[in-house]
């Protein structure tokens, strides 16, 4: 007779590696990016989601320069800043020594850090992991910047997470995730109190109800929703999605006394209705 397990497989099988893949925690991301008009002025905007407090030196932010690139998975970052303890939703805002725009007026209350890493030049990786050595890019919980090639994308631009985009971290960059803010200075001169300006970032959608917004003033990375009705024209505002609620009458009238828009970057449901004055605009 003759079995299978009588003959001796020619076949020798090794595995190497390993084989674990890595897990995205969705604790922390990077909010926002800036490389300003001058060499100097480099900025990124971090911030903690997770729900909870984050311990110092859980988290690194971490830099691949060009040169880094082509062996990014086998190699430590070209530079790297540990990441301080974070409270719950705080926001910590790393930037070079000597930068300078935005000023103090246009910047949110986030701590500040001088950090190595905010010397990117618009082809660079950089990302947050749980480890800073050759390990750094496997373990990788959110990026931007083009991991697979040098690629310049981030020379003299702004980029932010937001409504007409993602609010999550990734462990891959797709640009169509962030929002370009263009024209660049938008930043330069944003309300502090708006995600627009770096060292402030808020997730979700803000509400008006009539007389004020419920999650900060909106600007053209956010989503906003109209929840009451009201008649005025006081201020202009900007958004990315604008949605008026069914039931809720706007009338963005000032009787003259002021050419104010609503400026809307993506889409627009009105599921109420909307007049706009003489002198106003929807634009």
């Amino acid at each position: 007779t003759h079995s299978d397990t009588d003959e001796i497989s020619p076949f020798i099988f090794r595995v190497s590696g390993q084989g674990v893949e890595n897990i995205l925690l969705e604790e922390i991301m990077i909010t926002q990016y800036y490389s300003g008009f001058s060499s100097n002025d480099k900025w990124i905007e971090v911030k903690n989601i997770s729900g909870a407090p984050i311990a110092a030196n859980t988290y690194y932010l971490a830099l691949y320069s060009h040169v880094d690139i082509p062996n990014i998975s086998t190699v430590s970052p070209t530079q790297n800043t540990a990441i301080p303890a974070m409270g719950v939703d705080e926001v910590l805002l790393f930037r070079s020594g000597s930068a300078t725009i935005p000023s103090a007026g246009n910047i949110g209350e986030a701590t500040q850090i001088i950090s190595p890493v905010c010397d990117f030049d618009g082809d660079d990786v950089i990302l947050i992991s749980t480890t800073n050595d050759a390990t750094c890019y496997a373990n990788r919980q959110d990026i931007i910047g083009y991991a697979t090639a040098v690629t310049t994308w981030g020379r003299d631009a702004s980029f932010i997470k937001g409504g007409c985009a993602t609010e999550t971290a990734h462990l891959d960059f797709n640009i169509a995730d962030w929002i370009e803010i263009f024209p660049l200075n938008a930043v330069d001169i944003a309300d502090p109190n708006t995600n627009l300006a770096l060292g402030t970032q808020v997730l979700g959608p803000t509400e008006f109800d009539g007389t004020s917004w419920t999650n900060l003033t909106p600007d053209q990375s956010r989503t906003a929703i109209i929840t009451n009705s009201f008649s005025n024209a006081s201020q202009t505002f900007t958004v990315c999605n604008l949605t008026i609620n069914s039931g809720v009458n706007v009338v963005f009238d000032s009787n003259g006394v002021t050419n104010n828009s609503i400026v809307v970057h993506g889409d627009l449901a009105i599921n109420g209705s909307l007049v706009i004055g003489d002198t106003e605009s929807l634009v």
